[in-house]
């Protein structure tokens, strides 16, 4: 079965500024998540499910390969600056280019338990290629729900691949639901035409 999720513009969130829109994708039965788009970026945020143990995987290894196929991974972490919350509400930033700051933060997440939130802001300009992304994060281990908000940004010049919406479903606190019921490619679609306005 193949729906499309209905999508809802909130004019009272972004009536001030035009270039500002903001929407909501919901089934009928399960919400989905929301959509900014801004004059440069483009936010699609959801109720997620990301394993913390896995967190530097999923965010610098198996994100970017679905932002930017085909972009070699081993170079990567000369481009990231990431910030971490701890549990006691201490702030962490990392430069990970600067090799100091890569093995502190190393070591921060090899105890994911202690941290609340994180942060990965990427650049990468190399050659004629250059992508750019931000994607936030909750702990779930620290939500009542083990659920947890989870958003990427892009600059709207940016694609929304048919892979990067798999990987948002699949990071889904409902994916089950939605995999058995979206079609990503529609879904994709959609988002392009929304940060395309």
């Amino acid at each position: 079965m193949d729906e499309e999720i209905p999508v809802e513009e909130v004019t009272k969130f972004t009536g001030k500024d035009p270039f500002e829109k903001f929407y909501l994708f919901n089934t009928p039965d399960v919400p989905f998540g929301f959509f900014f788009v801004s004059q440069e970026t483009c936010t699609l945020g959801w109720q997620g499910a990301l394993n913390f143990f896995s967190l530097d995987v999923e965010a610098l290894q198996r994100l970017p390969s679905f932002i930017a196929p085909g972009w070699i991974l081993s170079n990567i972490k000369d481009t990231i600056k990431v910030s971490l919350i701890l549990q006691a509400h201490e702030l962490k930033r990392y430069d990970i280019n600067q090799e100091e700051q890569y093995f502190q933060y190393k070591a921060t997440i090899e105890n994911p338990n202690q941290i609340s939130f994180v942060r990965y802001d990427v650049q990468l300009i190399s050659g004629l290629s250059s992508f750019r992304y931000s994607f936030t994060a909750e702990n779930p281990d620290w939500q009542p729900t083990s659920s947890s908000e989870l958003t990427i940004l892009l600059p709207r010049s940016q694609g929304w691949s048919d892979d990067l919406v798999g990987w948002i479903i699949e990071h889904h606190i409902s994916a089950q639901y939605f995999q058995q019921r979206i079609r990503q490619e529609a879904l994709s679609k959609t988002i392009k035409n929304l940060s395309s306005f």
